[in-house]
């Protein structure tokens, strides 16, 4: 069910960028994320290296889940008492959303380093959210809300 589910994403994807060819020059098909990236990563010496990025991915991860807890824990005020002084509650909610765009940008840079396609591993997530929300559903292991 997965390889026919990637096979779909590949042929769709394919389709999209045949079109997108025909609509656009050549340089601006160059003017995306994966572009990007692919110059970024040529500034760094663990260019390719899956290992530091999903290290990088962890730490950046656990700065969210701080920001989440604190932002959670203290809603109901505007301050937040650290060692180093008062945080308000938007900065670390701010915090927050850089670990999260850090970590965006890291798997990225590990789909260029594998020759994945982001969007398309993006989309296979979202079918594999799909199909085991509707084997839970099937299966009665979780009140499904509609």
């Amino acid at each position: 069910m997965l390889d026919k589910t990637i096979k779909e994403i590949q042929d769709n994807r394919k389709k999209q960028r045949k079109i997108i060819k025909k609509e656009l020059p050549e340089k601006l098909l160059h003017n995306n994320f994966e572009y990007y990236i692919k110059e970024l990563k040529k500034n760094e010496p663990t260019s390719d290296n899956e290992f530091f990025r999903t290290n990088i991915i962890m730490y950046e991860f656990g700065d969210l889940c701080r920001a989440i807890v604190y932002a959670n824990r203290f809603k109901n005020t505007d301050k937040i008492m650290f060692r180093d002084g008062f945080k308000d509650v938007n900065i670390i909610m701010s915090e927050g959303k850089l670990a999260m765009a850090d970590m965006i940008t890291q798997l990225r840079m590990i789909c260029v380093s594998l020759n994945w396609n982001f969007d398309e591993v993006s989309e296979l997530g979202i079918k594999h959210l799909e199909e085991r929300q509707k084997d839970h559903e099937r299966d009665e292991w979780v009140e499904v809300n509609k």
